[in-house]
């Protein structure tokens, strides 16, 4: 049984092709614009529950409209990590 919680087997799911690939250009992005997510939050967000729904994770939308800036940013920092 997965001891996992919900958001930690979202960001893994974030982490592998083909939404890793998305994660690497939205960190370039913020790097060079820091108000890039904030700007680009209902788009971002509509792409990165689509990647979750395409590895089976279904959330209610007010659930993961909450959750997935927490998501995001604990992905690109593990991606960070990863490249280092």
């Amino acid at each position: 049984m997965d001891s996992r919680t919900a958001k930690e087997i979202a960001v893994d799911r974030l982490l592998k092709p083909p939404a890793v690939d998305y994660l690497r250009t939205l960190k370039t992005l913020t790097t060079n614009d820091p108000n890039y997510v904030a700007a680009n939050r209902v788009d971002i967000g509509n792409i990165l529950h689509g990647f979750l729904a395409g590895e089976g994770i279904h959330w209610a939308q007010e659930i993961f409209e909450r959750e997935w800036p927490e998501i995001l940013n604990e992905a690109i920092t593990q991606l960070s990590e990863k490249e280092q």
